[in-house]
């Protein structure tokens, strides 16, 4: 029988691990101490674990102390000094992704021990409120990252109708980054939607693209290698999306686009859809009830980030139909790597891509996708051109430029909070509340009889 409350060894472990990490914490330094507290990081592959993995690695180059606060991932052991993993379980709804239970009396406590100078949330939920109290008990600055279109991600909610759980989670992300010194959002579209549809006004929000590196160029016989592998025939144009295989990524209109708008042109042309996802059963449906995309279509399955590059760099095309994004990640990894891109010109992936450029932004429609698709198909000097001003284009989003445009941010927080105190001191009083705890429930979560 299964009760609410949280078992002691549970909290045992959580303090255990803490206290590993005050011991290598070191003495204060002259960098920035900074806290990021994330539920997506290695081994889980996402863009929001690549996003944060990279920005810890840049704050390290640069000086800064950094902690990573994560949940703990089945059968995987953590070797890095500085992240420390909170127990999670799995939930039915989707088995890649952990949920942390970061429960202990001495939590913040033992946290405060740390010396933070900053937090630095990367979701407004679970690790997201732990960071959150935190700065509000101890008087520390916190600062967010907005990496998820939430309002398109309603449908994994179960038995909740639509309009309920939009409501719901606009009132509590609103109330959530406005408690914060400042928001990092990756598209000007991502920081628009914080303002306008989560009245995120009395909190600065910026817009920082996540870093992507340029990858080395790959030799012809790399190239060659890396499309025998997926089953590609070297003389065979290749498309390439990447990325879940999920209901809000758009794949059935890439799909009718493919099928009825490029393989007749194109007859032999190859789409590669590299990825795994809730949805791959609709996917792999969908390709089989068709022989023409029986034949064009490979499903490589999921494809590890350090193994993409050269993926991205012998496909002929990207093409990212997602209207879902706060920005596009895996289109600017494509066109660091030198391969032009379409994009559906919704979300926030389009700023990815200048339009003309690097690529062509299509509307969210099969037969004009496969227009600008064809476009740059039949034209190999336009190809070239575009995938050589997209390598071009690159420098602008490294993470060294990502990360100096954060530490600019944590440095403005922290002259604030300094002068004025952490915006999260009046955070529960502005709902009713004193305090996170006269928030959750009267019974303690998750002890096991």
């Amino acid at each position: 029988m299964i009760t609410t409350t949280v078992d002691s060894d549970i909290e045992a472990e959580q303090i255990e691990a803490l206290e590993r990490l005050i011991q290598t914490a070191g003495v204060k330094s002259d960098g920035i101490r900074v806290g990021i507290f994330t539920d997506g990081y290695p081994p889980v592959v996402n863009g929001v674990s690549t996003s944060v993995h990279t920005l810890v690695e840049q704050l390290e180059k640069a000086g800064h102390k950094v902690f990573v606060f994560a949940p703990r991932f089945p059968g995987y052991t953590e070797h890095a000094a500085n992240v420390v993993r909170f127990p999670s379980f799995i939930t039915p709804f989707d088995k890649r992704y952990p949920l942390p239970m970061p429960f202990s009396r001495e939590l913040y406590a033992t946290l405060r021990r740390l010396r933070l100078d900053v937090v630095h949330s990367q979701s407004p939920f679970v690790l997201g409120l732990v960071a959150l109290e935190l700065s509000r008990r101890h008087r520390i600055p916190l600062v967010a990252t907005n990496h998820t279109l939430y309002l398109q991600y309603t449908h994994y909610v179960p038995f909740v109708p639509k309009p309920v759980i939009s409501a719901m989670a606009r009132k509590a992300i609103g109330w959530y980054y406005r408690s914060c010194e400042g928001v990092i959002a990756p598209s000007r579209m991502a920081a628009n939607q914080l303002i306008d549809r989560f009245q995120v006004s009395t909190t600065p929000v910026h817009v920082v693209p996540s870093g992507i590196p340029i990858p080395e160029e790959f030799s012809l016989c790399e190239r060659e290698q890396t499309r025998k592998s997926l089953g590609v025939p070297e003389d065979a144009l290749m498309l390439l999306y990447c990325g879940r295989l999920a209901r809000e990524k758009n794949l059935l209109m890439l799909l009718d686009a493919f099928e009825f708008g490029v393989l007749p042109k194109f007859p032999h042309a190859k789409l590669v859809l590299a990825g795994s996802g809730p949805d791959a059963d609709d996917v792999d449906e969908r390709v089989n009830v068709s022989p023409l995309l029986q034949a064009s279509v490979i499903l490589p399955g999921f494809i590890n980030r350090d193994n993409l590059d050269p993926i991205y760099a012998t496909a002929d095309l990207f093409v990212f139909p997602s209207k879902s994004e706060t920005q596009g990640m895996v289109s600017g990894e494509a066109l660091a790597a030198g391969t032009p891109c379409v994009v559906v010109n919704e979300g926030g992936a389009p700023e990815t891509v200048t339009d003309g450029v690097d690529g062509f932004l299509a509307p969210d429609d099969s037969v004009l996708f496969a227009e600008a698709i064809n476009r740059i198909l039949g034209d190999p000097d336009l190809r070239e051109k575009m995938g050589k001003a997209g390598r071009s284009n690159a420098v602008h989003r490294t993470p060294e430029r990502m990360a100096s445009q954060i530490i600019k941010i944590y440095e403005d927080a922290i002259k604030q909070v300094k002068v004025e105190g952490p915006r999260s001191m009046h955070t529960y009083q502005n709902i009713g509340f004193k305090s996170l705890k006269q928030m959750l429930p009267k019974r303690r979560l998750w002890r096991r009889r």
